[in-house]
């Protein structure tokens, strides 16, 4: 992890803020920032943005104050008793810090921080809010009751879910990855599929999901990514087949319930690491590899 100087800290938690572009988590017990203007401003960028953003505060009598200002701002939060660890993190990066965000703390107190440099780092923190403060949950078992239970019928265990069989992916390649994949999937589907791309991220259209591929970049990874936002039903059946998922797939998966007043998704990675930093500027070899691991990924999540 890479040390962030006192003087920095409120601003590397800000720029974390700003760049996010999945989710942002605020841990911190005690919270006083309606005047901080610079703070909130960004903040409410994530909701114009979209951006699910959720703060996690200490459950206390003495917290009272801080439970009315977020209320008062329209901010999501959870409440968790004796918590005191300050964590703030989205889905790229995490920072460890002993400053609580309070206006206060910024002008006055001298804190320490430190931000993840690595996946293996980042894992950790994530790994923590998972166990710890019930946020982005690894199995069926873990998810809250309100995802999981919204009718009297028993969900069919690991067993009794129909998973798909094996995907075989032959695709003829040409220069741009992207033409061939969407070729690929209106002959596998039989319907129209779109493409949208920026600089940064390509987005394939099949029916009312969208697939959104990035790179996510480290100090030392270049790892390729698809988000796909689910239904309900959808995501417990995935959740379900997740070890079977990943033997056929060859990618891992992440699941991120709605726990933010969103939908359900899941998020998968390719497991080797690429050379390209951009989606844009893939290696010839890197093209075919990622083409087929995203044609086997779509078609599965269609088939559930």
């Amino acid at each position: 992890m890479k040390y962030i100087k006192p003087s920095e800290i409120s601003s590397k938690i800000m720029s974390l803020i700003e760049e996010s572009d999945e989710f942002v988590i605020l841990v911190t017990p005690y919270v006083k920032i309606s005047k901080w203007y610079k703070l909130t401003k960004r903040i409410d960028k994530l909701k114009s943005r979209n951006i699910p953003f959720e703060f996690i505060i200490r459950k206390d009598i003495s917290n009272l104050n801080a439970i009315e200002e977020l209320k008062e701002k329209g901010y999501k939060y959870q409440e968790i008793p004796d918590l005191h660890a300050k964590l703030y993190l989205n889905e790229k990066h995490a920072i460890v810090s002993s400053m609580n965000l309070l206006l206060n703390s910024d002008t006055n107190s001298i804190d320490l921080g430190y931000i993840t440099e690595t996946t293996e780092e980042y894992s950790e923190l994530v790994d923590f809010c998972k166990r710890y403060l019930s946020i982005n949950f690894e199995s069926n078992k873990t998810l809250p009751k309100s995802n999981i239970d919204k009718t009297k019928t028993a969900e069919p265990t690991i067993t009794q879910v129909n998973t798909p069989e094996p995907v075989i992916v032959k695709t003829h390649f040409t220069s741009d990855w992207r033409v061939d994949t969407k070729e690929a999937l209106v002959s596998r589907f039989k319907k129209k599929i779109s493409i949208s791309y920026t600089d940064s991220a390509v987005s394939f259209i099949v029916g009312n999901n969208v697939y959104d591929c990035y790179m996510w970049n480290t100090k030392n990874n270049n790892i390729f990514r698809v988000t796909c936002k689910l239904s309900q039903n959808s995501f417990r059946k995935v959740c379900q087949s997740i070890t079977y998922l990943e033997s056929q797939t060859k990618l891992q998966f992440e699941q991120y319930p709605g726990s933010f007043n969103n939908h359900d998704k899941i998020i998968v990675s390719l497991v080797e690491n690429l050379e390209s930093e951009q989606i844009t500027s893939l290696t010839e070899n890197e093209k075919p590899l990622i083409s087929e691991r995203l044609i086997e990924f779509i078609t599965i999540i269609e088939k559930y």
